[in-house]
């Protein structure tokens, strides 16, 4: 969070519910950052008049399937801001809902109306203006962040990303750094190899690269010998590497 603050003016942050907070959104409005986040249910929702709103009341009454309007977020901060909003399909509504139902159960809760009501839509806040943001933007920008949360949930996973054997703050950072490199070039060569096919297993194809690392390392300082070793890593991927039946 400390590191997010020193973001330079004019970058944009994407966060999930987890990282939702007034105080945070101002700050970084106040410094000139924008900001693309969920909406929180409970939040207090006024107009760019300041009249409060129910989102689920104005949800309700729209007759489009996206929405991009001006409001202010905050009984307190007031923070100035566009309320982005699309209708999911019938199917995805009933998804969410089913998902929200097992949730509440496990923690012995009951789901409000409000919050059923609100599984037809996906509600986006952000402080960028439309010159700089879209409607259609800003939700593709949303769905980018998950993934790169699920890309980054493999590399600690399988490429052990989060693990060191060395205590020392250095060799941590080192270490990271190392193995980000690493993990890129496997990427690339994923993409480059058997990316477009669907039904290579992505796991069994990193695993695969991974045998090939030290014969893939000897090979890099000739252009030549790393062709053949590109060409191999290539083969060996176009013959195994599918998905379970």
């Amino acid at each position: 969070v400390a590191e997010l603050s020193q973001l330079p003016g004019g970058s944009l942050r994407l966060e999930d519910l987890g990282y939702f907070k007034l105080d945070s959104l101002q700050a970084d409005t106040e410094a000139g950052r924008y900001w693309l986040t969920r909406l929180k249910t409970n939040t207090v929702v006024y107009t760019a008049e300041g009249q409060p709103i129910e989102v689920v009341t104005l949800l309700s009454q729209a007759d489009t399937t996206t929405l991009d309007i001006p409001v202010k977020l905050g009984q307190q901060h007031q923070l100035v801001c566009r309320l982005l909003a699309r209708r999911v399909s019938p199917e995805q509504a009933a998804r969410t809902r089913r998902k929200l139902k097992r949730a509440a159960q496990k923690r012995g809760q009951t789901l409000s109306p409000k919050r059923l009501m609100l599984a037809d839509w996906v509600l986006y806040v952000t402080n960028a203006p439309v010159a700089l943001l879209s409607t259609a933007e800003a939700f593709v920008l949303a769905r980018v962040r998950w993934q790169i949360e699920l890309l980054f949930k493999l590399w600690k996973s399988a490429g052990r990303l989060a693990h060191s054997r060395s205590a020392h703050p250095w060799r941590v950072l080192c270490e990271v750094y190392a193995k980000l490199i690493a993990l890129l070039l496997q990427h690339w060569i994923m993409v480059s190899c058997c990316w477009a096919n669907p039904l290579r297993s992505l796991t069994k194809a990193a695993q695969t690269i991974r045998k090939h690392a030290f014969h893939l390392a000897c090979s890099l300082p000739d252009l030549g010998q790393l062709w053949a070793a590109l060409t191999a890593i290539e083969r060996c991927l176009a013959a195994g590497c599918r998905l379970d039946t």
